[in-house]
């Protein structure tokens, strides 16, 4: 069970061939079950909505600027207004480093993040948005998004900061490319 919003005017095909329900659109038997359920979890995401949005944006805020004041040679992106990015979400990227085995080593301590999007997994390939938005290839490969949800606390960013931190540091050490694109860094942080 899903909801679609659809303009007026915009016309899609027939999800399922057979019966003429859903104005012709989607045959079969609704799923009242499912629908019903599907309100029921609506009225549960938006009753709390701004006081969960703010506990996210506080912990994000707290992550942010603790990993900014912990690495050197990163990559914030997206908006630097706060205000303009989605409350749970982070995104950075560590020069010299691919964005996989940052995720491999967090992932051994128990902490999920994301090297890309979740409809471009499986691709090696580095953001399209990162590239769109001026962030070099070499850079964006070692990208990382961070995502907070309404129970997540301060405590448990500092340990993701710990982890990332030494995780950071030590594959910056095996790198063979760390020194190369510190200077590709300090061109793409003098053009902004």
């Amino acid at each position: 069970v899903g909801v679609l919003y659809k303009k007026n005017g915009v016309r899609i095909e027939r999800f399922l061939d057979g019966g003429e329900q859903e104005r012709n659109l989607r045959a079969s038997t609704l799923n009242t079950p499912g629908i019903v359920g599907l309100g029921i979890a609506i009225e549960k995401a938006v009753k709390n909505l701004e006081e969960n949005a703010r506990k996210m944006r506080e912990v994000r805020d707290y992550f942010v600027e603790k990993v900014q004041n912990s690495l050197d040679y990163i990559m914030y992106n997206g908006p630097k207004d706060q205000n303009k990015r989605l409350p749970g979400n982070s995104d950075f990227s560590f020069v010299g480093i691919e964005g996989e085995g940052i995720l491999f080593h967090l992932d051994i301590a128990g902490i999920a993040v994301s090297s890309g999007s979740a409809c471009s997994s499986g691709s090696l390939d580095p953001s399209h948005v990162l590239l769109a938005i001026g962030v070099p290839m070499a850079i964006a490969h070692g990208s990382i998004r961070f995502s907070f949800g309404k129970s997540n606390t301060k405590e448990e960013a500092d340990y993701v900061v710990d982890v990332l931190v030494k995780t950071v540091n030590q594959l910056r050490a095996m790198s063979p490319i760390y020194e190369e694109l510190k200077g590709e860094y300090e061109k793409c942080i003098m053009k902004k």
